[in-house]
């Protein structure tokens, strides 16, 4: 009888280990299945909007900025936005394609439905090219695509890797391209007996594209193709005992190639920068380390500042992955530093020589801009988004540790061992995977099952919250949309959530719209006694909410967070943007045709009486009339009307009275608008609002 049992559990565990390549192809796709179904499912955020009105200036001027304005010729006065911090390959990318399916034209960018589900999707794909190239990496080096296939599943589990596919256009082509560089030094640097000529020109083009997507989407990101020539030249030194120099040197020329060749590729593409690559190199990385950022990010009930300190990527690693993986995380990195430094000062041959390469270089993908962001302490923030690059570096690094562990380690002589290792993490990818599809399609806000015992609302920012804006605002009946003071512009999601839904609103109060949920401490005080709704998820027992609105008590217009007067210039419009306003997609903000529309910011304190002197950039978008009259009231006060042109622009300078409205703050500026012809009958023209700076 036991031998019976025996005999049928071996049958059992050899149909399991023949059909094991083919469940985890089967998970790959339905993965990949789920990350393009929600291509019109999220709502549009900030980021999209800059990098299409950044590559819509790059196809009228070649420069891949935010436009300063041009002059009456159309010739650029100026740009703005890090201009050496972010280049235009994968927006000019989905541009083709958009252009290729018919839902653009060449050289203008569409803001619809169809256009954005088709950059979506390309965002998706590129996240998918990452996801092969990690496996292949793998693969060549076990010489077992099981191992590879492995990868890949392991690295479309984790969710923040899956929810940033289905939408991130600036860090999933990044580490995309990271990916593809790491898998292309792999290729070119194993041992001569484990390569193969195919090997080495797949190798040539994963490194030319990687390094491509790295030059073309995150220049500042140029120090890791650095580091990987530098760990090249070191690997092949140790193969060489380090006595044969030049032959190292000269294995060198032909992945430098590949990397010259994607520059040259950039000259032709984007020449007016690239066409200096000093003042590029110097450029990206400046603006990339010394990127600004002023506001806090909230991590397990603490708001840190940036620079944030040196445990903000461990804990939000510790946080985001699933536990498993975690545990695993770090036994793969010490086996990787021991592997690599016994290689390196040990000159006696080993059996695992032909992993060393790859571990070297994934573990700089893993470890070095970790590690030097926080020894520079340089600007992070957004929990794990400007580190994306680090998700397929996890499941490879793990993925080559479990593999030398099995053939060469532990795990191939403790009986048990093996077959509890592989339970335990095809069991955390089968609830990480129930977790992503109950998150859906909001699955960046995936916290492990230990982060969320100890609670997420209130607790944990979750930069991606405002992709829920379009289902919230599907909620609102046409009043509250009206007076809700913080909603977007229908321009901000999918179209399929514009119907309102028939819930009556009560009178007197206004309908803010929160980035955190209700318990989140706000910076601006209010009386907001009710939450009206909210999108929300559940999550094993637990629900996280993603976006909430409030009803508000106000006595005078609302009013958002204090800024400082260094802060007017330049960031006034994601802040302060009150009612009657269309997009942000303009360098400033755009008002709805025909209707009136107001801003507002804050200042410093000034005595009672005094003035203060501001200017207001202004233009006029093409309308009804080709000169229209602008009335204007700053804080209850108006101002002599005047005419403005439709083909240009002007400069308003008004003096700022201390604030009359009952009960608005002393530090408040509120500006409203309305536009008319010389009867005063309103036009359908929209005034354009670019820049608040202070009078000189």
């Amino acid at each position: 009888m036991l031998s019976d049992t025996i005999v049928l559990m071996t049958s059992f565990l050899a149909v399991i280990t023949r059909l094991f390549p083919w469940l985890i192809g089967v998970y790959i796709l339905v993965m990949m299945a789920m990350t393009l179904s929600a291509a019109n499912s999220l709502s549009y955020f900030d980021d999209e909007f800059f990098h299409l009105a950044k590559i819509q200036l790059f196809l009228d001027h070649g420069l891949y900025a935010l436009s300063g304005g041009e002059n009456a010729a159309g010739e650029l006065l100026g740009t703005r936005g890090h201009l050496y911090a972010y280049g235009p390959i994968f927006t000019l990318t989905a541009h083709l394609v958009t252009v290729f399916v018919g839902v653009e034209t060449w050289g203008t960018i569409e803001y619809t439905d169809a256009a954005y589900i088709v950059r979506h999707i390309m965002v998706s794909v590129f996240s998918f090219i990452g996801v092969a190239a990690a496996g292949w990496a793998v693969a060549i080096v076990t010489r077992s695509w099981r191992w590879g296939l492995a990868t890949s599943a392991v690295l479309v589990s984790i969710p923040f890797w899956t929810g940033s596919a289905m939408f991130n256009l600036k860090d999933t082509p990044a580490a995309t391209g990271y990916t593809l560089l790491t898998a292309g030094c792999i290729a070119l640097t194993l041992p001569v007996d484990r390569v193969t000529r195919g090997t080495k020109v797949v190798g040539w083009v994963s490194l030319f594209s990687g390094t491509l997507v790295i030059w073309g989407v995150r220049p500042g990101l140029w120090p890791a193709i650095v580091l990987a020539f530098f760990a090249m030249l070191l690997i092949r030194a140790r193969f060489n005992d380090f006595t044969r120099w030049k032959e190292s040197f000269s294995a060198l020329i032909f992945p430098m190639s590949a990397v010259l060749a994607s520059y040259v590729a950039m000259m032709a593409i984007y020449p007016k920068l690239f066409l200096n690559p000093v003042k590029l190199i110097y450029g990206s990385f400046r603006e990339t380390s010394g990127f600004t950022h002023d506001t806090y990010v909230l991590t397990n009930g603490v708001k840190l500042g940036a620079p944030p300190p040196w445990y903000y990527l461990p804990q939000w690693l510790s946080a985001q992955l699933p536990e498993a993986l975690v545990v695993l995380l770090v036994v793969a990195t010490v086996l990787a530093i021991w592997l690599v430094l016994r290689r390196l000062f040990h000159s006696t041959p080993s059996s695992l020589d032909f992993v060393f390469p790859a571990m070297v270089f994934v573990f700089i993908q893993f470890a070095a801009f970790p590690a030097a962001a926080i020894i520079l302490r340089s600007t992070v923030y957004g929990g794990l988004r400007q580190f994306l690059f680090l998700l397929p570096a996890v499941a490879m690094l793990i993925m080559l540790a479990l593999f030398v562990l099995v053939r060469h380690g532990a795990l191939s002589r403790i009986r048990g061992v093996l077959p509890t290792v592989a339970g335990v993490l095809v069991a955390s990818t089968i609830v990480t995977t129930v977790s992503q599809f109950q998150l859906f399609p909001y699955v960046t806000s995936y916290f492990n099952p230990t982060t969320v015992a100890g609670g997420i609302d209130g607790r944990w920012e979750m930069y991606p919250r405002k992709l829920a804006v379009g289902e919230l605002y599907a909620k609102l009946t046409l009043d509250q949309r009206q007076r809700c003071t913080r909603c977007p512009s229908i321009d901000s999601f999918p179209s399929r959530y514009a119907a309102p839904a028939t819930v009556e609103s009560e009178p007197l109060q206004y309908w803010e719209s929160i980035r955190f949920p209700p318990n989140v401490p706000k910076k601006h005080t209010k009386t907001c006694p009710t939450v009206a709704d909210s999108v929300s998820r559940p999550y094993f027992g637990a629900t996280i909410t993603m976006l909430a609105v409030e009803m508000c008590d106000l006595t005078g217009p609302p009013v958002e967070a204090k800024t400082t007067t260094a802060e007017v210039d330049g960031k006034w419009w994601k802040k302060i943007a009150q009612w009657g306003w269309e997009d942000t997609r303009s360098g400033g903000v755009t008002s709805s045709p025909g209707q009136p529309a107001a801003i507002a910011w804050s200042m410093e304190p000034i005595a009672p009486g005094a003035t203060r002197n501001f200017v207001l950039d202004l233009s006029v978008l093409d309308g009804s009339a080709d000169f229209v009259t602008l009335s204007v009231t700053v804080n209850g006060m108006e101002l002599d009307d005047f005419v403005m042109s439709a083909q240009s622009g002007t400069e308003l300078i008004i003096d700022v009275p201390a604030p009359s409205i009952e009960g608005a703050p002393d530090d408040l500026v509120v500006v409203e608008f309305v536009l008319t012809d010389g009867n005063g009958t309103p036009v359908t023209n929209s005034l354009v609002v670019s820049s608040v700076r202070l009078a000189l």
